[in-house]
């Protein structure tokens, strides 16, 4: 009998090692949560293309709406651990279970690589009476909850960047979610809403061409944006939310981490190779005016625990999240 298991066994273990050496040999999916058009699915499309091209493999990118993403993080955590259907996360991955999007946690069910972060801009159409920032702000202020303010679903970086201004600047905007960025800012273009909060490379063709005026950027210092010009920064207008910042998008890939560690070594082996890549870099820094992280899974698991703790929390003081995050062993930053 054991001399049948340890056969067995061995045979298993044979099995998987040949699984693991012969990965990819099929098309391998990504889906997104979000959106086409947007950073998430251009930053996805990008790590596709360039992981697919180094695996020798088709690489296919499907996505899936709804939900804030939890329905593609679903459909991502229930499939076969073969590493054929892969996750491409945005930060909201952290908001999922305080928000009642989703019920894993970012850093307990996935494994990250955290390929891309991008600055977030508030923007406006060209006819716009709002000139400033602070007239914008000022405006909003003695104005509460009159002027809509559109992005990507609520509990994104776009959404809590805005509800974080709110609570430090009493400045309460009526919020309008899309699913993504793009058609939120189809949306401020059409004059559906009045101003529009994503991120600089997912605005740039619309600031460029002029469909879209910039009033201020998401950081502590003014931002030389190319083809449109110096857009100054919120503190400027906020100088509170200095004490916040560096608070930016991150936007890379997840798979659920009970998957095979053969298998996650040869996503990472491929992503690592994805973002050194001289196309992606175009795409990240070039395109979506972004800056490439590149982190490796421990690094992006590093990154990925310390930003859910900021954003589950942040979320949950600021009365926006359903879940307490000690619901979930998130512990407070």
């Amino acid at each position: 009998m054991r001399k049948v298991f340890w056969l067995v066994l061995t045979g298993l273990l044979v099995a998987s090692t040949a699984v693991a050496q012969s990965y990819p040999s099929q098309p391998v999916t990504f889906v997104v949560g979000f959106g086409a058009g947007g950073g998430t699915d251009l930053t996805g499309r990008g790590l596709a293309q360039a992981m697919g091209e180094y695996w020798g493999v088709t690489t296919t990118v499907i996505n899936v709406t709804g939900g804030s993403g939890g329905i593609a993080a679903e459909q991502v955590i229930t499939s076969a651990r073969n590493g054929y259907t892969i996750l491409v996360s945005p930060e909201i991955m952290a908001a999922q279970a305080v928000m009642g999007f989703h019920p894993t946690t970012a850093f307990e069910h996935w494994q990250h690589f955290t390929a891309a972060g991008f600055n977030g801009v508030i923007s406006v159409r060209p006819d716009s009476p709002f000139q400033t920032i602070e007239q914008l702000f000022d405006h909003v202020r003695a104005n509460p909850n009159t002027v809509t303010l559109g992005a990507s679903s609520a509990g994104t970086i776009w959404h809590i960047q805005s509800e974080l201004t709110r609570d430090v600047a009493d400045i309460n905007f009526r919020f309008v979610p899309y699913q993504g960025s793009a058609p939120a800012q189809v949306a401020a273009v059409s004059g559906e809403i009045d101003v529009v909060w994503t991120s600089i490379g997912e605005q740039r063709d619309l600031l460029r061409s002029g469909q879209l005026r910039p009033l201020a950027v998401f950081t502590s210092e003014p931002v030389d944006i190319p083809g449109v010009g110096v857009v100054p920064a919120v503190t400027s207008a906020v100088p509170e939310l200095e004490d916040f910042l560096p608070f930016s998008s991150f936007i890379g890939l997840a798979v659920p981490r009970d998957m095979p560690e053969e298998i996650q070594a040869a996503i990472e082996e491929a992503y690592l190779a994805a973002v050194a890549s001289e196309g992606f870099r175009d795409l990240i820094e070039g395109q979506l005016t972004g800056s490439v992280l590149g982190f490796d899974r421990v690094q992006s698991d590093e990154f990925v625990q310390r930003n859910t703790s900021v954003i589950a929390w942040l979320l949950y003081d600021l009365d926006l999240a359903d879940n307490s995050p000690e619901q979930f062993g998130i512990p407070r930053p």
